[in-house]
Protein backbone atom coordinates (compact mmCIF):
# COMPACT_ATOMS: atom_id res chain seq x y z
CA UNK A 1 0.00 0.00 0.00
CA UNK A 2 1.31 3.43 -0.96
CA UNK A 3 1.31 6.20 1.67
CA UNK A 4 -0.52 9.47 1.00
CA UNK A 5 2.82 11.30 0.83
CA UNK A 6 4.20 8.82 -1.71
CA UNK A 7 0.99 8.99 -3.77
CA UNK A 8 1.22 12.79 -3.85
CA UNK A 9 4.89 12.66 -4.78
CA UNK A 10 4.12 10.21 -7.60
CA UNK A 11 1.49 12.61 -8.99
CA UNK A 12 3.95 15.51 -8.80
CA UNK A 13 6.54 13.43 -10.67
CA UNK A 14 3.99 12.54 -13.39
CA UNK A 15 3.10 16.20 -13.88
CA UNK A 16 6.76 17.17 -13.96
CA UNK A 17 7.58 14.52 -16.59
CA UNK A 18 4.57 15.49 -18.72
CA UNK A 19 5.46 19.19 -18.71
CA UNK A 20 9.15 18.51 -19.34
CA UNK A 21 8.18 16.45 -22.38
CA UNK A 22 6.50 19.65 -23.64
CA UNK A 23 9.74 21.64 -23.08
CA UNK A 24 8.80 23.27 -19.79
CA UNK A 25 11.41 23.65 -17.05
CA UNK A 26 9.85 22.39 -13.81
CA UNK A 27 10.92 22.54 -10.17
CA UNK A 28 9.27 20.69 -7.29
CA UNK A 29 8.92 22.09 -3.81
CA UNK A 30 11.61 20.55 -1.60
CA UNK A 31 10.91 18.20 1.28
CA UNK A 32 12.77 18.81 4.53
CA UNK A 33 13.34 16.87 7.70
CA UNK A 34 12.14 18.27 11.03
CA UNK A 35 13.44 17.04 14.35
CA UNK A 36 10.56 16.02 16.65
CA UNK A 37 12.69 14.60 19.43
CA UNK A 38 16.06 13.00 20.11
CA UNK A 39 16.88 10.97 17.02
CA UNK A 40 13.34 11.34 15.63
CA UNK A 41 12.65 13.18 12.38
CA UNK A 42 9.66 13.61 10.11
CA UNK A 43 9.57 14.55 6.46
CA UNK A 44 7.68 17.78 5.77
CA UNK A 45 6.31 19.48 2.68
CA UNK A 46 7.50 22.97 1.86
CA UNK A 47 4.96 24.07 -0.75
CA UNK A 48 5.70 27.40 -2.37
CA UNK A 49 3.58 29.98 -0.51
CA UNK A 50 1.92 26.99 1.24
CA UNK A 51 -0.05 26.46 -1.98
CA UNK A 52 2.00 25.16 -4.88
CA UNK A 53 3.89 21.90 -5.38
CA UNK A 54 5.49 22.79 -8.71
CA UNK A 55 6.55 25.84 -10.67
CA UNK A 56 6.94 25.48 -14.45
CA UNK A 57 8.41 27.96 -16.90
CA UNK A 58 8.59 27.78 -20.70
CA UNK A 59 10.88 29.46 -23.24
CA UNK A 60 8.22 32.10 -23.98
CA UNK A 61 8.44 33.34 -20.39
CA UNK A 62 5.11 31.89 -19.23
CA UNK A 63 4.96 30.53 -15.68
CA UNK A 64 2.60 27.94 -14.19
CA UNK A 65 2.09 27.70 -10.43
CA UNK A 66 0.71 24.17 -9.88
CA UNK A 67 -1.04 22.49 -6.97
CA UNK A 68 -1.02 18.70 -7.51
CA UNK A 69 -3.87 16.60 -6.12
CA UNK A 70 -4.13 12.81 -6.02
CA UNK A 71 -7.75 12.91 -4.78
CA UNK A 72 -10.64 15.34 -5.17
CA UNK A 73 -10.71 16.15 -1.46
CA UNK A 74 -9.05 19.46 -0.81
CA UNK A 75 -9.65 20.87 -4.30
CA UNK A 76 -12.13 23.46 -3.04
CA UNK A 77 -9.80 24.71 -0.28
CA UNK A 78 -6.92 24.85 -2.80
CA UNK A 79 -9.13 26.91 -5.10
CA UNK A 80 -9.78 29.42 -2.31
CA UNK A 81 -6.07 29.75 -1.55
CA UNK A 82 -5.24 30.24 -5.21
CA UNK A 83 -7.97 32.86 -5.63
CA UNK A 84 -6.43 34.81 -2.74
CA UNK A 85 -2.92 34.45 -4.25
CA UNK A 86 -3.89 35.41 -7.81
CA UNK A 87 -3.48 39.17 -7.23
CA UNK A 88 0.29 38.63 -6.88
CA UNK A 89 0.73 37.02 -10.30
CA UNK A 90 1.97 38.79 -13.40
CA UNK A 91 0.43 38.79 -16.85
CA UNK A 92 2.30 35.68 -18.04
CA UNK A 93 1.68 33.66 -14.86
CA UNK A 94 -1.18 31.21 -14.27
CA UNK A 95 -2.32 29.19 -11.25
CA UNK A 96 -3.53 25.64 -11.78
CA UNK A 97 -4.75 22.62 -9.85
CA UNK A 98 -3.96 19.26 -11.46
CA UNK A 99 -6.22 16.45 -10.20
CA UNK A 100 -5.04 12.94 -11.06
CA UNK A 101 -7.67 10.66 -12.61
CA UNK A 102 -6.64 7.03 -12.30
CA UNK A 103 -5.24 5.52 -15.53
CA UNK A 104 -6.60 8.40 -17.65
CA UNK A 105 -4.73 11.62 -16.96
CA UNK A 106 -5.59 14.86 -15.20
CA UNK A 107 -8.40 17.30 -14.76
CA UNK A 108 -6.65 20.67 -14.92
CA UNK A 109 -8.37 23.59 -13.23
CA UNK A 110 -7.14 26.98 -14.53
CA UNK A 111 -7.90 30.17 -12.64
CA UNK A 112 -8.14 33.12 -15.00
CA UNK A 113 -9.68 36.56 -14.52
CA UNK A 114 -11.83 35.59 -11.55
CA UNK A 115 -13.18 32.26 -12.81
CA UNK A 116 -12.22 28.60 -12.97
CA UNK A 117 -11.98 26.71 -16.27
CA UNK A 118 -11.52 22.97 -16.54
CA UNK A 119 -9.68 20.92 -19.15
CA UNK A 120 -8.92 17.22 -19.47
CA UNK A 121 -5.37 16.12 -20.18
CA UNK A 122 -4.48 12.53 -21.09
CA UNK A 123 -1.29 10.91 -19.83
CA UNK A 124 0.26 11.27 -23.30
CA UNK A 125 -0.18 15.05 -23.09
CA UNK A 126 -3.10 15.28 -25.51
CA UNK A 127 -6.41 16.84 -24.58
CA UNK A 128 -9.45 14.62 -24.27
CA UNK A 129 -13.18 14.66 -24.20
CA UNK A 130 -14.47 15.03 -20.70
CA UNK A 131 -13.94 12.10 -18.35
CA UNK A 132 -15.15 11.40 -14.85
CA UNK A 133 -13.07 10.94 -11.70
CA UNK A 134 -13.29 7.16 -12.03
CA UNK A 135 -11.65 7.41 -15.46
CA UNK A 136 -14.67 6.79 -17.68
CA UNK A 137 -14.84 8.94 -20.81
CA UNK A 138 -18.13 10.72 -21.43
Amino acid sequence: MVSAKQKGSNVENEIKALLESKEWKVIKSPRTMKCIGPGRFISMDNDYFNLFDLIAKNKLGKTLWIQAKSTASGVSSAKQGIEDFETYLGEDEKSQIWLKVSRKGFIVYNYDIGKWNKSYLKLDGSYSKEFTLDGEEK
